[in-house]
């Protein structure tokens, strides 16, 4: 038969496990803080039920705890809803279902990148056999610190001629109504004066919204380039090139 416990505390022996019966343990708090921590002191709950005219303490006590699920004013409406995900967190469960969730969680989200072939040239230097030649240019990318004078303008010209070969790429992208998603990487100088990459993103649909940020430091002299390129062919192909210094 359903059976109502009072008189219960955190200690008890009813409170140590999950209960799978028809029996209800009733644990008394002096307030909402302990009510609260008293929640979060535990493993965390399959579902969380508020029963309150107060909308604000509702809300705090979800914000301030962590369920699978909560219902306020009632109970198991949350897992009778197909479009809510349902499911535990931590000890009382991993992940959710339902409705679309449980297509989401079933499925394999497979990740796919085609790499082109057309810039393979440069990437020779990676491929054995190594010469000499190529174990002086590793040498060089290594380095630690190097002369920012020489490397600063290095830097600032593999930063146009990469947005020479993006821009080339977009056009071509354009004239074939083809989509491109490509990266290229640049040099790039940071203030501990340490030789890094920066890279390229593009994406092209109905229009190319293209950002290169190249940071330089010559000198003492500190640059941040912010370069956007911007092509747009619903009506007629314009390139709009902005430099921010």
């Amino acid at each position: 038969a359903p059976t109502v416990l009072t008189g219960v505390t955190g200690s008890s022996k009813v409170m140590q496990e999950e209960i799978f019966g028809p029996v209800l343990p009733l644990v008394s708090v002096g307030s909402v803080d302990e009510a609260i921590r008293f929640i979060n002191e535990r493993e965390k709950p399959l579902a969380l039920y508020v029963f309150s005219y107060d909308s604000k303490l509702i809300k705090r006590m979800i914000a301030e705890t962590s369920s699978g699920g909560v219902t306020a004013n009632d109970v198991l409406l949350h897992y009778s809803i197909s479009a809510l995900p349902f499911g535990g967190v931590g000890n009382s469960g991993m992940g959710s279902y339902h409705g679309k969730h449980s297509f989401d969680r079933l499925s394999h989200l497979r990740s796919c990148l085609i790499k082109s072939l057309n810039m393979e040239a440069v990437n020779k230097v990676r491929y054995p056999p190594h010469s000499a030649k190529k174990l002086s240019w590793a040498r060089f990318f290594i380095l630690k610190r190097v002369r920012l004078g020489t490397l600063g303008r290095l830097a600032l010209l593999a930063a146009f001629v990469a947005l020479a070969a993006l821009v080339a790429q977009v056009m071509t992208a354009v004239h074939w109504g083809l989509k491109l998603n490509c990266l290229i990487f640049i040099l790039k100088l940071n203030r501990n004066k340490h030789l890094k990459y920066s890279y390229i993103h593009v994406c092209v649909d109905l229009s190319v919204y293209t950002v290169v940020n190249m940071q330089s430091k010559v000198d003492l002299f500190y640059v941040q380039c912010l370069f956007h390129v911007h092509i747009h062919f619903k009506h007629k192909q314009l390139l709009d090139i902005h430099i921010l210094m």
